[in-house]
């Protein structure tokens, strides 16, 4: 039997990967304010939304069931007490 054929944990790790649209997960950065739709430079064709423009983008996102949003916040520092934050 060859060497990546002896057990099935093998026979997983060299199997072929099939993705479908049911294992995608959408990023989204979440700004305040409103009517924002500005692309990061740094990576192209990905945006920071704010929430009225973030709606409307999600309902073009067609077969896309999950989503992941992160807050951009304004204020920062080193050690991320905005997380902290009583106010959100």
């Amino acid at each position: 039997m060859r060497r990546l054929r002896k057990n099935q944990l093998i026979r997983d790790l060299a199997a072929e990967t099939n993705l479908s649209v049911n294992d995608l997960i959408l990023p989204y950065f979440v700004v305040e304010g409103k009517g924002k739709r500005e692309e990061i430079k740094s990576m192209p064709d990905v945006y920071h939304f704010s929430i009225d423009n973030l709606l409307k983008d999600l309902s073009e996102a067609v077969g896309i069931k999950s989503i992941l949003l992160f807050g951009i916040t304004k204020v920062k520092d080193a050690i991320g007490s905005q997380a902290y934050n009583k106010n959100g």
